[in-house]
């Protein structure tokens, strides 16, 4: 499959599978994705601030980008009637630029960035692609691994599982803020006495390894059930640096360094074992009623080595960490089905899930570097429907749920009470209670062979509850009282959300296939913070894509037109408020393309 579109869009994918010898198959697939940015820089607009021997490559300059490239095959074995291996190996590489920034016009001197680049790019508010940059930073990821499965059939009624897997991932970031050019056009502008330079690269490795044995029921009884253990290990060593320097012009098109640029960073070694029972068992009371009930104990346990070196604006002490905490977490399931008709079922479930506890990124002190973050827990009742209905023609699935979280980790804006500068960190903590009361639905309308509407529909009502600030921080200048977060509703979950799908089919007389498809995205505004700050909220969007296609007599061959963002609208995928300032990532504008496929 080849696709083509705008942007210089460019897909090739597609896989091959089939029997390799007797009792011996395989399957290889790969996948290449490039397309250039959308969001623009207009760094080519201030060319005498950016020096160069080739000042057009300034008009090239661009993030949001995509080039990834991955390969993955697959071995599966029958090596008897009572043993079979599957084997998979993959591999995944990613060459982009780094994050992109729209700013928020938040109050405050937060707002400085927002104010210099609105003042320097003319209809800013309105041009939410645009940016201020000359060096569009760097993602780099190569990742690879392995994964095996042997089932093995004891006797006729029990099945004995393991799986396998390694996976080893090495990545770099670098997250520019500010070059020395792009200063001179911030500070010539005249709308901030002063502005950053600098970047926040980072270097990642990571090991993994898990490894699951299970034990379950192979018959058609009453009774299915399944028992197993599970082990993770994780080996990671990150190295965050952060160059942050302040800058003011010295009237003549130059910068004074006020804060100079020097380097500092947080060289972490964290490992992490994790061990886990688990069971579970389903009972048929009868042919309508079934029960099941599984539970899982966790034990976890993180050791965690870092060095900290003093430099800019972020890391603000050396220091020397070296700590380490344990969890465990018993959390149980319970489930009751009920089968109403041939094609009505109900169900009523019970359970719990935790997140793991963990220890914070970049650390300006060795204070924050040693505090942990315990688990976050949560229980979800849920009741549902499964559904088909005149003739199998409708399929209408519901649910209502309630989700109680208890100790919530929250990402806040704070400042350590030993801060010598006063400077917020991003701080992750068990800060919160929260509550989310959410009802589900999706339904499949099939009124004729030839077209069929689906779609998809949630409501979600969430609120923070409990907020508190960890001991030894406090709440920046100028943030709205720790009481007014209670009641405000959780990060990224917009009250309604909504999805539709209409397809339409229609074969030709010559044995052709004609297919029209048009589909609808809407999501509700949502919140980037805790504090629900309105300046920073992701607006209320709806999103139109459509593809017109036709398959060739015999199958083989398939040529679509697509476009996504159909109308052209400006909406926000990300959002990151704080006190004061913060930025936004937009989401793409109309893209569109032509894919060809072909079937062996």
């Amino acid at each position: 499959e080849a696709t083509y579109g705008n942007l210089n869009a460019n897909e090739l994918r597609g896989y091959a599978s089939g029997e390799l010898a007797e009792n011996l198959y395989g399957k290889v697939a790969f996948s290449s994705r490039k397309r250039d940015g959308y969001m623009k820089s207009v760094v080519n607009e201030f060319p005498e601030f950016f020096p160069t021997t080739q000042p057009e490559l300034l008009d090239e300059i661009d993030q949001l980008g995509i080039d990834t490239q991955g390969v993955r095959g697959a071995i599966r074995w029958l090596a008897s009637d009572d043993l079979e291996f599957n084997f998979t190996a993959d591999y995944v590489t990613v060459n982009e630029n780094g994050t992109a920034r729209y700013y928020l016009p938040g109050p405050g001197n937060g707002g400085d960035f927002y104010r210099t680049d609105s003042a320097a790019i003319n209809n800013y508010e309105n041009r939410i692609r645009t940016g201020l940059f000359d060096d569009p930073g760097i993602y780099k990821l190569d990742s690879w691994g392995v994964t095996g499965r042997i089932d093995y059939s004891l006797k006729s009624d029990l099945r004995f599982t393991s799986l396998s897997s390694f996976r080893e991932v090495d990545s770099v970031a670098s997250d520019i803020l500010g070059t020395r050019g792009v200063a001179r056009v911030r500070l010539s502008t005249g709308a901030a006495p002063f502005t950053f330079v600098g970047d926040n690269p980072a270097w990642e490795s990571s090991t993994t390894i898990t490894q699951e044995f299970r034990l379950m029921s192979d018959s058609d009884g009453p009774l299915e059930w399944v028992a197993g253990l599970y082990y993770l290990y994780e080996e990671v060593d990150r190295n965050e640096t952060s160059n942050l320097g302040l800058v003011v012009s010295d009237g003549a098109g130059g910068l004074i360094d006020i804060l100079p640029q020097v380097l500092g960073g947080d060289l972490q070694h964290n490992e992490t074992n994790s061990y886990a029972a688990f069971a579970q068992a389903t009972y048929s009371i009868n042919d309508k009623l079934r029960v099941t009930a599984g539970a899982r104990y966790t034990y976890e346990k993180k050791d965690l080595n870092r060095v900290g070196t003093a430099g800019g604006l972020v890391v603000t002490e050396n220091y020397l960490v070296d700590t380490g905490d344990s969890w465990k977490q018993f959390t149980p399931k319970a489930t009751i089905d009920y089968q109403l008709t041939d094609d009505k079922f109900i169900f009523f479930s019970v359970s719990k899930g935790f997140k793991s506890g963990g220890y914070q990124g970049l650390a300006p002190t060795a204070f924050v570097a040693a505090q942990p973050f315990d688990p976050e827990t949560a229980w979800l009742y849920e009741l549902g429907l499964k559904s088909e209905w005149l003739e199998n023609r409708l399929r209408i699935n519901a649910s209502a749920f309630y989700m109680d979280y208890v100790d919530l980790q929250v990402v806040q804006s704070l400042i350590p009470e030993a801060s010598t500068t006063g400077t917020p960190v991003l701080f992750t903590s068990n800060a919160a209670d929260a509550e989310i009361k959410g009802v589900e639905l999706e339904f499949t309308f099939a009124p004729v062979d030839t077209f069929a509407l689906s779609g998809t529909y949630a409501y979600l009502d969430t609120a923070y509850s409990n907020f508190f600030v960890p001991d030894g921080f406090l709440l920046p200048v100028g943030s709205p009282p720790l009481g007014s977060r209670e009641g405000n509703r959780l990060r990224r979950a917009p009250k309604h959300s909504y999805t539709l799908l209409a397809d339409y089919s229609n074969g030709l007389s010559n044995g052709g296939l004609f297919n029209l498809q048009a589909n609808v995205r809407h999501s509700g505004r949502n919140y980037g913070d805790a504090d629900n700050l309105e300046y920073g909220a992701i607006p209320a969007h709806t999103v139109v894509g459509a593809r017109i296609a036709y398959e060739f007599p015999g199958n083989a061959w398939e040529v679509a037109l697509w476009a996504d963002n159909l109308l052209d609208k400006d909406y926000f995928l990300n959002n990151f408020p704080n006190v004061g300032s913060g930025w936004t990532v937009p989401a793409a504008p109309r893209t569109y393309g032509i894919t060809v496929s072909w079937r062996m």
